[in-house]
């Protein structure tokens, strides 16, 4: 082999030689590279792992779940949507025991809202009984802007601590207590006073809100705009659940204004005139409107231990002076009638002195609070013959407070609204009052 041979065979060895070594670090570049981008791909996905971890805690802490215990029955399946009226009894039962018991359907999750568009308030005295069932109720609810306020009104038994055990579970519910015992009016008015939401609306403790009317009356406050949106609601006692009836005297979704609201809440049957369902529960009310007439209220009214009939004397303001109003097609609200109550469990003497202080606070706000014609004042006269058809045995029965009776009778009898014939019932009472008032001082 020639010099010149070796020669070409040596460079093309080196050169073989340098290419390998170029592909080699090639590689090996390659590999540190592919090394590299795994790793950081890697350090990523770790710490999105980790955020979402925190995210996850975070939601857990700030939004917690409340869970109700043994459920058993789903509520889509207690409440088909189309079913015939003649079940609706069956229905508002089922949902009653499901409530009682414990099993309803309530796994939920809310936001935490500082200006919700509901209150729902319950005005609460020694109802330790009763305070799970209708919280169940309005938790239960499938809208969930709302909040809940219970006042209580120096209870005597465990419903502050029941309350307060729910609270620490639910955000949204708030409690008020008085330090005195002061009567249903004040304690329900304090609720208001404390309310957020736009609309509130009130709940009694033993009572019960149907399965998803907040959620119908969220849709019915934007279509109709009105200061007080009524429903339907179920009559429930011991033996018996039936549906109100309330006639055909009033519209159903539409909204009505005044004079027609206040003459519409009323109907007359043999030239008499009868109030209908004048109670505050049934219905939402916008706050603005209620606080309104909270404030116009005089201190003779605003401050009075006012426990029966309170909400009648509300209820019937707020149809005097609310300016819009709508009645919807749905069930919203199961009254639940009991004997047992810590009223109904005192003496008779202090039932009649109870009773018949606060039937005459009632007739004689309605008296106060209408106008000077013959419609209107036969609204609160027909408070006066209550005593005679309903509560003549409270009246002979009553020891004290004879004095504010007969200035309140003078009041309507001198009133020229007051038609002569019904003026007899005046006198009649009159004329018990004064024969109980002869029992006293002997």
């Amino acid at each position: 082999m020639t010099d010149s041979q070796n020669i070409s065979i040596k460079n093309i060895s080196i050169e073989s030689n340098e290419e390998d070594e170029e592909d080699s670090t090639e590689e090996k570049e390659t590999f540190e590279d592919s090394f590299n981008y795994s790793f950081i791909k890697y350090q990523i996905k770790s710490s999105i792992k980790i955020i979402l971890m925190l995210l996850l805690f975070s939601y857990k802490i700030l939004y917690p779940v409340y869970h109700i215990e043994n459920i058993e029955d789903n509520i889509e399946n207690i409440f088909p949507k189309n079913y015939n009226k003649s079940n609706e009894k069956h229905y508002a039962k089922k949902y009653f025991n499901l409530c009682q018991n414990g099993t309803l359907f309530g796994k939920q999750r809310y936001k935490r809202n500082l200006n919700p568009k509901f209150t729902v308030i319950v005005p609460v005295y020694n109802r330790e009984d009763c305070i799970t069932r209708v919280l169940r109720s309005i938790q239960n609810q499938s809208y969930k802007n709302i909040e809940i306020i219970f006042v209580d009104d120096k209870s005597q038994d465990d419903s502050v601590k029941l309350i307060e055990k729910y609270q620490r579970k639910d955000k949204r519910i708030r409690l008020i207590k008085h330090q005195k015992n002061q009567g249903t009016l004040i304690t329900r008015n304090d609720g208001a006073l404390h309310a957020r939401g736009e609309y509130i609306t009130f709940v009694d403790p033993d009572d019960l809100l149907y399965e998803g009317i907040l959620k119908k009356l969220a849709g019915a406050t934007e279509m109709y705009d009105a200061d007080v949106i009524r429903f339907d609601a179920f009559y429930r006692t011991s033996s018996f659940v039936e549906k109100y009836d309330y006639g055909d005297y009033f519209k159903r979704d539409q909204v009505i204004t005044q004079p027609q609201i206040f003459r519409q809440s009323f109907y007359e049957i043999n030239g008499s005139l009868f109030q209908h369902n004048l109670f505050l529960w049934g219905k939402i009310i916008r706050r603005k409107l209620f606080l309104e007439l909270i404030d116009n209220l005089t201190d003779h009214y605003k401050k009075q231990h006012w426990t029966l009939y309170e909400d009648n004397a509300m209820d019937f303001i707020v149809l005097k002076y609310a300016k819009t109003y709508a009645f919807i097609k749905a069930n919203g609200y199961i009254y639940c009638y009991s004997e047992e109550s810590s009223y109904t469990n005192r003496n008779e003497e202090y039932k009649a002195n109870r009773t018949v202080k606060d039937v005459f606070l009632l007739a004689e706000i309605c008296f106060d609070y209408t106008n000077d014609n013959e419609y209107e004042k036969q609204m609160a006269m027909f408070q006066l013959k209550r005593f005679i058809f309903e509560y003549k045995s409270s009246l002979s029965k009553v020891t004290k407070g004879f004095e504010y009776y007969y200035r309140t009778l003078n009041k309507f009898d001198k009133c020229k609204s007051i038609l002569q014939r019904h003026k007899k019932y005046i006198e009649e009472i009159r004329e018990i009052l004064q024969n109980a008032e002869k029992n006293v001082k002997q």
